[in-house]
């Protein structure tokens, strides 16, 4: 019979906001040297059985591809072929799942620990130096979690486009399709090979708005579109800024979590239910007010 220590424990692995001394009665522990989610699939959070179960429910009501399997495996990440027509072209393009806000740490476009840095050096009050590290360390325990998480081409590369040009963040990355749809500056072509080109042009085209585009995909409203542009051009170069960054992603994750919600509640996923759950509670235990 397994014991989880973080259920029985919970004083200990949640513990509450106000400071308190504990005793922690001995413990065996088994350390595993490696990195990534032993949960998912691969050890990648973003193309996992829960994750897909989470695109499943986001993305029903706008995409027809569901009713399959998985189409197939890249570098062993499962995606899936959307089939669709623009300006009177069948077009195919494939997708896959992606981390939307990146606060791992050790992952080749993690910034957490400059994060870390801004909060630690830059502000002088203990007391909200301490409250904001304890709300990064949150935020890192969320990087895996089904509000951060959605489908993003894997045809053009686009996933490296993000990942590349704004070191993962989704502000930037959301930024640059706003380049793209108000001015036609394409710079997430910048990877595709020339057979791609016209697929992916045709993918983005067919939402017509970044704002379009962020409700379908994220589920998100035009005001934090709006908020999340104005921060995707610049960079976080202040604990100002990392604050800032932190506001975004949890609005972000809470209008995500609010769609999740209800399509989980109306669908009776008790999978995405108690994802759900899981989230809200580390949240609402461990997460400061933040402004």
């Amino acid at each position: 019979m397994s014991f989880d220590y973080k259920k029985e424990y919970k004083e200990f692995y949640m513990p509450p906001k106000k400071p308190t001394i504990i005793t922690v009665p001995p413990m065996n522990y088994i350390a595993v040297q490696g990195q990534g989610d032993p949960n998912a699939e691969d050890g990648e959070y973003d193309v996992s059985e829960i994750a897909w179960e989470a695109y499943r429910l986001m993305y029903e009501d706008f995409f027809d591809f569901f009713d399959n399997e998985k189409e197939g495996k890249n570098n062993n990440r499962p995606y899936l072929d959307y089939h669709f027509t623009y300006n009177g072209k069948k077009l195919s393009i494939s997708l896959s799942g992606d981390t939307d806000f990146n606060f791992s740490n050790g992952f080749a476009h993690s910034r957490l620990e400059t994060y870390k840095k801004f909060l630690e050096n830059k502000i002088d009050y203990q007391k909200y130096k301490d409250m904001y590290l304890r709300n990064l360390n949150v935020f890192e325990q969320l990087n895996h979690s089904i509000v951060n998480v959605s489908l993003i081409p894997k045809t053009g590369n686009i996933q490296n486009i993000k990942q590349g040009i704004g070191n993962d963040r989704l502000d930037t990355f959301v930024w640059l399709l706003d380049l793209y749809y108000s001015k036609k500056i394409c710079l997430f072509l910048n990877f595709s090979s020339y057979e791609n080109i016209d697929f992916v042009k045709s993918y983005f085209d067919s939402f017509g708005t970044i704002y379009d585009y962020c409700k379908k995909i994220y589920h998100i409203n035009e005001s934090l579109v709006d908020d999340l542009i104005n921060s995707g051009k610049k960079a976080i170069d202040s604990p100002e800024r990392v604050i800032e960054f932190m506001n975004l992603t949890i609005r972000f994750w809470k209008q995500k979590a609010f769609y999740l919600s209800e399509k989980a509640t109306e669908e009776k996923s008790e999978t995405i239910i108690e994802a759900l759950d899981n989230y809200e509670q580390t949240i609402s235990e461990n997460l400061f007010l933040i402004s």
